[in-house]
């Protein structure tokens, strides 16, 4: 079970949790996805903590416990200084651990680019993003796109439906969740959905320099094959242009949620291992 606290971002606080493990020889700092908030990936988190890693996330803003209009999580150069806050956080309770950055979905989308423009970019010792939001799989007419940038810029918090329906969800349990949690949405601001999705097209063309050394650090991509939300073919793709520094773990008929129900336990162990090589803290040592 998780330890909830308030992670000051700026004048700004947010809903954070941390799962502690007795003897931790690493950290993971998550950022989950649209609609969802991180206690979500408790089962996730707990298991981390039999393989001595300790877990620190906070829901995003618009999200769960933390502040803002539901779906409303921007503007992105104000997330990114969240993620620098929760950075900065696990890295002074655990001042000599390595930290891993995890990112899920809108979470993997904005853990690719604070790889790139964080001001912590380079603590982090790996980055991992899982069913990253590159490429949405339902195509986004252009009409359509015009039209949120342009309510983006009249009303940013405007609220929109996600489109992460019960219709592109196929895992029982999950569906469960959904249902009966009601810290669950399915809203995304217009500012939210015009920032993720450029963002995801600048990444995947390579149009966003490294402003602070963290593209340096190897980068873990996971999907599953059967991923309706988020295109494999865009992970691969971005897999390719990265080279060596990235590794592609693809996951064969696994949904977009790899974290939870019946494939939680696989990806979890697989996370694990891949910390459990990263034991020595980086050279960027100091926040």
């Amino acid at each position: 079970m998780f330890e909830s606290f308030q992670l000051k971002s700026g004048k700004t606080g947010l809903l954070g949790y941390r799962w502690e493990a007795a003897n931790p020889m690493a950290v993971v700092c998550l950022l989950h996805g649209v609609g969802e908030y991180a206690g979500l990936f408790d089962d996730f988190a707990e298991g981390l903590k039999t393989y001595e890693i300790s877990t620190f996330s906070f829901d995003l803003r618009g999200h769960g416990g933390s502040v803002g209009r539901r779906g409303h999580t921007g503007p992105r150069k104000t997330v990114l200084q969240d993620v620098d806050s929760l950075i900065a956080y696990a890295h002074a309770a655990h001042t000599a651990l390595p930290i891993m950055l995890y990112g899920h979905s809108l979470g993997g989308n904005i853990a690719l680019h604070y790889r790139l423009r964080g001001r912590l970019s380079a603590l982090p010792a790996a980055y991992i993003a899982a069913s990253p939001w590159l490429v949405l799989c339902h195509k986004i007419p252009p009409w359509l796109y015009l039209l949120v940038k342009a309510a983006a810029r009249v009303k940013p918090d405007l609220s929109l439906a996600a489109g992460m329906g019960a219709d592109l969800v196929e895992n029982a349990q999950i569906l469960e969740a959904m249902r009966g949690d009601k810290l669950i949405h399915d809203r995304i601001s217009a500012l939210t959905a015009l920032e993720s999705y450029d963002t995801g097209n600048d990444l995947l063309n390579r149009r966003i320099a490294d402003h602070y050394g963290g593209n340096e650090r190897p980068l873990f991509l996971m999907h599953g094959t059967a991923d309706r939300i988020c295109s494999i073919e865009a992970a691969r793709a971005f897999a390719a242009a990265e080279g060596e520094r990235c590794t592609l773990i693809e996951w064969e008929g696994y949904p977009h949620e790899l974290h939870l129900g019946d494939t939680g336990r696989p990806v979890m162990e697989r996370t694990a291992g891949i910390v459990a090589g990263f034991r020595n803290p980086p050279a960027a040592d100091r926040v």
